[in-house]
């Protein structure tokens, strides 16, 4: 299948969303360990033991339907702070906010 959604780097002030590659797991292993995200009940987010799979489900979704995930980096750190989640330390931040609003822009413009 062909993609029909072009790999996009998408930055703010606080936060730059870039495509997912296989070279960011380790990274984000360590930002859902920053909390133990894993062990919340109302969110899906893998632990270190499934992250592997986690990333061969999203590429997986991304090379067949389409879909892009996204690695979230802090710009004023550089430190990789999620994906479709975000380590504890910058849950309810600009991060956070900043990342939602650009996601949106994206898909209205498309």
């Amino acid at each position: 299948m062909s993609r029909w959604i072009e790999p996009v780097t998408l930055e703010g002030t606080y936060v730059k969303l870039v495509p997912l590659e296989r070279e960011h797991q380790d990274a984000l292993a360590d930002a859902a360990a920053d909390g133990e995200l894993w062990k919340l009940w109302h969110t899906s987010v893998p632990s270190p033991d499934t992250i592997a799979t986690w990333m061969d489900t999203a590429l997986a979704m991304r090379d067949s339907q389409g879909a892009q995930p996204f690695t979230i980096i802090d710009v004023t750190t550089g430190d990789v702070v999620g994906s479709t989640w975000y380590a504890k330390r910058v849950q309810c931040t600009a991060i956070n906010t900043e990342a939602k609003l650009l996601c949106s822009r994206m898909r209205s413009i498309r």
